[in-house]
């Protein structure tokens, strides 16, 4: 499969983070975690993730995702075939929604979304 839309699930910290690091899912590309309840812990486990290489579009906008959250995605390395991602609604400070524009490995990102925070 190449997208996963599990938006609005009541999917938590730790059902995203296994979620996510499924190996088996190697051509995964698209992952909707939109409206759901990942908080900073969720957030810091997805941006240490080393498995979805292929990742082009994530979505996790939900107001709970915080600064850490945002901060560990922001700080990704892996993810170098990003092209979308949408943190919006998710209690980000200013400082660490600055981070994401200072991440040189997503050199395709063209769309990054992260209003009302």
């Amino acid at each position: 499969t190449e997208e996963l839309d599990l938006r609005a699930n009541e999917i938590g910290d730790q059902s995203a983070l296994l979620v996510i690091s499924i190996k088996g899912w190697k051509k995964l590309k698209k992952i909707d975690l939109a409206e759901n309840k990942i908080g900073e812990e969720g957030g810091a486990g997805l941006g240490k993730n080393t498995i979805r290489k292929n990742l082009e579009k994530l979505i996790i906008n939900e107001k709970i995702l915080g600064d850490k959250g945002a901060l560990m995605i922001a700080l990704n390395a892996v993810w170098m075939n990003l092209k979308h991602l949408d943190l919006s609604n998710n209690n980000i400070g200013s400082e660490d929604g600055m981070a994401f524009g200072k991440n040189i490995c997503w050199k395709k990102l063209k769309k990054l979304i992260l209003y009302d925070n």
